[in-house]
């Protein structure tokens, strides 16, 4: 990793605001990215810089394939778009983690999924917000 920094956190070279000091010069990781909209996923409506939000699927160890829905303007994910798209992923039973614009982090889990304890600690820990859709039955009950 060229930026040798951890995910979800500010890169050193994003020091004038929300600009890139090197963006000219950007390591090939940053050049890479694809997200969910140009995969095909959504409609012209649902183009980023429209809706303000950016999805793709990601690797993590414990959570298999999740989407990962950022917010590029505040509020974004507190918008009817948002919604849909959280809503749709967690239909496919795919988990979805969502990123805030002041980097507050949310999981959600589909009905029937299961993510360990120890991982939804380790989470929780870190100020994560949880919205398990299966404890959300089982309070139901």
């Amino acid at each position: 990793m060229a930026l040798s920094k951890p995910v979800f956190t500010q890169c050193k070279h994003c020091t004038s605001g929300e600009r890139c000091d090197i963006y000219s010069t950007k390591p090939l990781e940053c050049t890479e990215y694809t997200c969910g909209w140009l995969d095909g996923e959504g409609t012209e409506a649902d183009k980023p810089n429209r809706i303000h939000l950016v999805h793709n699927q990601m690797f993590d160890l414990m959570l298999g394939m999740p989407w990962l829905l950022i917010e590029s303007q505040a509020g974004a994910l507190a918008t009817e778009p948002a919604r849909r798209i959280i809503e749709s992923k967690l239909r496919q039973h795919d988990c979805v983690i969502t990123v805030s614009r002041i980097l507050t982090f949310a999981l959600y889990i589909p009905q029937g999924r299961s993510v360990p304890d120890d991982h939804l600690a380790q989470l929780r820990q870190r100020s994560w917000t949880i919205h398990d859709e299966n404890a959300a039955m089982v309070a139901a009950e």
